[in-house]
């Protein structure tokens, strides 16, 4: 039964019972573009350090590439970032896949594992109206 990991009240990923936490992304938004790397927030490397956590799978969603690493990893190679959203560490894009901690061959069970979902839960939100833009050539 995965366990899923918040950060106050939302959802933000899941802790597996094989101990890797599981969380899919989309790259062009939450990928940092100087350095190229990944953040976690601290307080959720805190509370994965707590639940016994071995490694992190990153699926990227515009891309369909998974980026895996060992926690121990994130906590020595990684560096702090302050910019605005609250304390996090940033893991350079080349110390993911490394030394394959995690198996990344079955990119498909990667995808379906991270989107269960309990029973009894939601997962939709409501669509936005589509903005009517007014050009001044119009």
């Amino acid at each position: 039964m995965d366990t899923p990991i918040r950060l106050g009240t939302r959802i933000v990923g899941h802790l597996g019972a094989d101990k890797i936490y599981r969380k899919q992304i989309y790259g062009s938004k939450h990928f940092l573009r100087q350095p190229r790397a990944i953040t976690f927030d601290v307080p959720i490397v805190e509370q994965l350090e707590r639940l016994g956590c071995e490694s992190v799978a990153i699926l990227d969603m515009e891309t369909n590439k998974p980026y895996c690493a060992a926690l121990q990893t994130i906590r020595e190679r990684g560096f702090h970032v302050s910019r605005g959203l609250g304390p996090q560490i940033g893991l350079l894009l080349t110390e993911f896949n490394r030394a394959q901690q995690v198996p990344t061959d079955d990119v498909s069970e990667l995808v379906s594992r991270s989107t269960e979902i309990p029973s009894g839960t939601v997962k939709y939100k409501r669509a936005k109206e589509p903005r009517t833009i007014r050009r001044w050539w119009d």
